[in-house]
């Protein structure tokens, strides 16, 4: 939980809580604080820190919500127990019932995870709301961000990519929160009028997979959700690992914008280093296996390929396809964001990919 609060965090936990420190203070365990403690060091090297409100969980702290509670306030308190969040705000709301206690495990981490940091400070859910819910399974560089876009303009919620590597180090740490209740938060918070949708790369899926124990919890929360289920690869795998070889080389690994359009066509042609972009080639031939072996799991699943629905595709055919198959009740919207994306994305892969695939031939024997 402590890697929420690091200063390049993609979950941006210190930047929450600092920007909104006038009504929100964090109520840490003693073993909490003094991990928060640690992590803060880098910053205050760098003559910065944590310019938020930490509370103590101890004799003192409770003397003060004591009076806190009497007067009554609008803040908002935090709890951080790694030996137990759901009994600590069970006993803080037991004792001062006029003070508002969440929980960092199950309401604030699904909420900076779904980037709906406003629903913290609103009454929070009881039970699951969404009815039906967009699961993009795909390979890494095949074309998962134009898809996830074409869902979230036709209306299947905000399909972007939630399971990384600091959701899944949370998932797998020995703090101890109420799973299923941040599980019923994150799809109710990351829903749009029902509808959630999320898209999982391979490596992450795989990767979370390893760690979790059980998928019990997660079923038993999704068991009311309608499953839908799209797979997605992309054939070339030569073509797929030269565009991850060129993210990873220029550091821009999504075109978003006119703005980075732009950069990519200022950066200088990268030459090819064919051992490195070897690796990641036999990587996404075993994330390829991982993806196939899920296929049975999902029968009813829509499998789609980068090269014959998203290369050069009409996205309204596309999105009238994806619209019956999620079982829309709207009709098709503005495809506004799916269509700037494919006008600008960057797939400048084909020259590269060809030479690779002459030296793969030379090294292998055989063409990839």
């Amino acid at each position: 939980m402590i890697g929420l609060f690091q200063e390049d965090s993609e979950c941006r936990a210190m930047q929450f809580f600092q920007q909104n420190h006038e009504r929100i203070t964090l109520l840490a365990a003693p073993s909490f604080i003094a991990k928060l403690y640690y992590a803060e060091r880098p910053l205050r090297n760098k003559g910065a820190g944590f310019e938020f409100n930490v509370m103590p969980l101890n004799v003192g702290s409770f003397a003060a919500f004591s009076a806190l509670d009497e007067k009554g306030t609008d803040h908002t308190f935090v709890v951080a127990d790694p030996d137990g969040e759901n009994e600590r705000i069970e006993q803080m709301r037991a004792q001062f019932p006029s003070l508002r206690f969440i929980g960092l495990g199950r309401d604030v981490f699904p909420a900076l995870v779904a980037k709906t940091h406003h629903v913290v400070f609103a009454d929070l859910p009881q039970k699951l709301s969404a009815h039906t819910a967009t699961l993009v399974i795909a390979t890494p560089r095949s074309g998962s961000s134009l898809l996830a876009d074409v869902l979230t303009d036709i209306g299947a919620g905000r399909v972007v990519e939630h399971l990384r590597k600091e959701v899944i180090e949370v998932l797998k740490s020995d703090y101890k929160f109420d799973f299923p209740a941040a599980l019923r938060n994150f799809i109710n918070f990351a829903s749009v009028k029902g509808y959630f949708g999320t898209k999982l790369i391979s490596h992450f899926l795989s990767d979370y997979l390893t760690q979790m124990n059980s998928l019990k919890d997660v079923t038993d929360v999704c068991a009311g959700l309608k499953l839908k289920v799209i797979f997605l690869d992309r054939e070339d795998k030569a073509a797929q690992t030269i565009s991850g070889y060129l993210a990873s080389k220029r550091g821009l690994w999504h075109v978003t914008s006119e703005s980075d359009a732009e950069r990519l066509q200022q950066q200088p042609k990268p030459t090819l280093d064919f051992r490195r972009a070897l690796t990641r080639y036999f990587l996404y031939q075993q994330q390829k296996g991982f993806l196939d072996s899920l296929r049975p799991l999902f029968p009813n699943a829509l499998s789609l390929t980068y090269e014959e629905d998203l290369l050069g595709a009409d996205l309204s055919l596309l999105a009238r396809r994806l619209t019956a198959f999620v079982d829309l009740r709207s009709k098709v919207g503005g495809l506004e964001k799916s269509s700037q994306r494919q006008r600008i994305a960057d797939d400048e892969t084909q020259d590269m990919a060809q030479d690779f695939r002459r030296k793969f031939r030379e090294v292998i024997g055989v063409q990839p």
